[in-house]
């Protein structure tokens, strides 16, 4: 792997460990009833039934994906945003330099790659 394709690894991996891992992390403390942003919700939470859990457990790691998805959507689609990678030796001027295809879709890649939390089949939803 050459060092700009390092740097786009390296930018996907920590995205998908320090915002997707990290958000999907926040839902599952919600849903636990742990830290701080349960407690106005307490009642309705201890109502759920463990179906319920089920759909916004998947349901959040739709929306972590979908939010991370059309972000970079933004990033690969507008000509007046650049995202400039600095690594020690190299530096990728613009990310869009080191993608092979839609720069959305890595999302999917690096989370299966990187991600220690769930991941969905999207194919299950496409009917």
């Amino acid at each position: 792997m050459n060092p700009k394709e390092e740097l786009f690894e390296r930018f996907g991996k920590q995205l998908v460990e320090l915002v997707r891992d990290k958000q999907i992390n926040v839902i599952d403390g919600f849903l636990e009833m742990k830290g701080p942003f349960f407690n106005k919700y307490k009642d309705e939470l201890s109502g759920l039934s463990p179906a319920q859990i089920e759909m916004i457990n998947e349901m959040a790691v739709i929306w972590v994906d979908g939010t991370l998805h059309d972000m970079l959507f933004l990033l690969e689609s507008s000509d007046w945003i650049k995202l400039r990678l600095q690594g020690e030796i190299t530096v990728l001027e613009d990310i869009r330099e080191a993608e092979r295809g839609d720069l959305q879709g890595y999302i999917y890649i690096w989370a299966e790659k990187y991600s220690t939390k769930r991941l969905i089949d999207y194919t299950n939803f496409i009917k």
